[in-house]
């Protein structure tokens, strides 16, 4: 789209800030595609899921009752 219209124009038909026109842009050329990857998440996976977790805390009270 870029090769056709300035970022000017683009903003104007898609409705979009320019800044996030220009966001596209820049990743288009850098990456070759417009995908923000997720940021992963820091630190050690955890061991125990919630379900693990809330069955572990359901057993501890049921146990000690």
């Amino acid at each position: 789209m870029s090769a056709h219209m300035k970022s000017s124009d683009i903003t104007r038909v898609t409705h979009s800030s320019h800044r996030t026109v220009n966001r596209v842009l820049r990743l288009s050329c850098l990456t070759g595609s417009v995908v923000q990857r997720p940021l992963q998440a820091a630190g050690r996976p955890r061991l125990l899921t919630a379900l693990n977790a809330a069955v572990r805390r359901f057993e501890q009270k049921f146990y000690l009752t």
